[in-house]
């Protein structure tokens, strides 16, 4: 359900550019780390087929982020996974 002016955000996989973007919230949760840092560091899991990054944007503004993990299970036959959310 929508209330009267909601706007819903775009989501769509996390870009090198963001970078600047997901580097505060990480030191707000305590991570400290400089843009040039998280760049690398999107850079570097961008080309890991086991991960997922997905950031939200509204008001072309990044506003939320969430990772994603997928790996081989002992317990199952298929990939177990985890969401990695900030």
């Amino acid at each position: 359900m929508s209330l009267k002016g909601d706007i819903d955000p775009i989501i769509r996989h996390a870009q090198p550019d963001d970078a600047a973007a997901l580097a505060q919230p990480m030191c707000e949760l305590g991570y400290e780390t400089t843009k040039s840092e998280m760049q690398m560091r999107v850079e570097r899991i961008a080309t890991d087929e086991r991960y997922r990054t997905f950031v939200a944007v509204r008001d072309n503004k990044v506003c939320g982020m969430i990772g994603t993990l997928t790996y081989p299970s002992y317990e199952h036959n298929v990939p177990s996974g985890e969401f990695l959310p900030w």
